[in-house]
C-alpha cells in the first residue's frame, strides 16, 4: 500500500479575512484571539446600524406617503363644533377645505420645474417669471440707420494733428507774424559788411603775392 501526504483543510474567516486551519485547537484559538473578537464586535455594530437605518428609511417613506395622500383632492375632515353654554346649538359643521385640483397641479408643476432647473435643463420663458428666474434676451425696439445720411468723419492719422480753424483775430496775428519774420530775414548786422570787405582784401593781397613770386627771376 502506497503512502501519501494529505494537507490539513482550512476555512475562510469572513470577519478576519484570513484562512484558519480546520482543527479543534486552531479554531478555538482563533475564535478566542483579540483580533477575531474585535472584528466580530465591529460586524455586529455595523449590522445593528444598518438595521436602524433601514427602519428610519421605512418610517420616512410612510410619512411621505401619508403627506402625499393628504394632498389628494376629495378628502375632507369634518369636525363637529361643540356648543358652548348658553349658545344655541349649531346645525352646520366646520370643515377644513382641501386644496383644489388646480392648486395641487400648480404646486406639483412648480416642484417639477425646480427639479428640472437643478438638473440644468432649460426652462421655457413663460414659466421663468413664476420661478423668479431671469428670462431670455428680447428685442424691444430697432432703429434703422440710413448709410447715406451718416456723417463721414475725417480720419485722424497718427503722424500729425489736425489744424483747427482760425478766427478772424487769429488770422490777422498770423499774417503780422509772417511779415515780421520776413523783415528780420532781410536785416544784416553792421559787422557783416566789414567782414566781407576784409575777406576780399586778403584774397587780393594773396593773389598779388603769387603773381610777384611767379615773375621774380630764378637764381
Amino acid at each position: 500500500m502506497s503512502e501519501y501526504w494529505k494537507s490539513t483543510p482550512k476555512y475562510w474567516c469572513k470577519h478576519c479575512k484570513t484562512f484558519v486551519r480546520d482543527t479543534k485547537l486552531e479554531t478555538a484559538n482563533h475564535n478566542a484571539s483579540p483580533k477575531h473578537q474585535g472584528n466580530l464586535k465591529r460586524f455586529l455594530r455595523d449590522l445593528q446600524r444598518n438595521h436602524d437605518k433601514d427602519e428610519k428609511d421605512k418610517e420616512r417613506a410612510k410619512s411621505e406617503v401619508a403627506r402625499l395622500n393628504d394632498l389628494v383632492p376629495g378628502k375632507r375632515s369634518q369636525i363637529k363644533s361643540s356648543p358652548a353654554i348658553g349658545d344655541k346649538p349649531r346645525s352646520n359643521f366646520s370643515r377644513n377645505k382641501a386644496p383644489s385640483t388646480s392648486e395641487v397641479s400648480e404646486l406639483q408643476r412648480k416642484q417639477n420645474l425646480a427639479q428640472l432647473a437643478e438638473m440644468g435643463i432649460s426652462i421655457p420663458s413663460e414659466f421663468r417669471a413664476d420661478m423668479a428666474m431671469p428670462g431670455e434676451w428680447q428685442t424691444i425696439s430697432e432703429k434703422v440707420i440710413d448709410p447715406i445720411k451718416v456723417e463721414i468723419k475725417p480720419e485722424i492719422t497718427s503722424t500729425g494733428r489736425r489744424k483747427r480753424k482760425l478766427d478772424d483775430g487769429e488770422t490777422e496775428e498770423e499774417e503780422e507774424r509772417l511779415i515780421s519774420n520776413k523783415r528780420k530775414s532781410n536785416w544784416k548786422l553792421p559787422y557783416e559788411d566789414d567782414d566781407n570787405e576784409l575777406n576780399a582784401l586778403l584774397m587780393t593781397t594773396q593773389f598779388k603775392k603769387k603773381i610777384i613770386k611767379s615773375e621774380s627771376p630764378t637764381t
